[in-house]
């Protein structure tokens, strides 16, 4: 199963506070893959078939719940839609 958490930067999440945080860090330890999405770096604007045409996900790689950016991830990627 993949695992989709879309929010807001890691930059500005309350960390210890977070949902995304809690459960990125819950669904890899149970072994699922996670993926996250940067909403504010994408273009609203776009029209919906655009817009999820250059849907960019990275993958989680490790949760780090105290630090101030919690996620470390991949490179990012173009998630193609289903």
């Amino acid at each position: 199963m993949k695992i989709l958490i879309a929010g807001e930067p890691t930059r500005t999440m309350q960390v210890g506070l977070d949902t995304g945080v809690l459960l990125a860090q819950e669904m890899i330890a149970r072994g699922y893959s996670v993926d996250y999405a940067d909403l504010e770096s994408m273009d609203w604007a776009l029209a919906t078939d655009q817009y999820f045409s250059d849907f960019s996900v990275q993958k989680i790689l490790q949760v780090l719940p105290a630090q101030l950016e919690p996620f470390v991830l991949d490179k990012k990627r173009i998630q193609e839609g289903s």
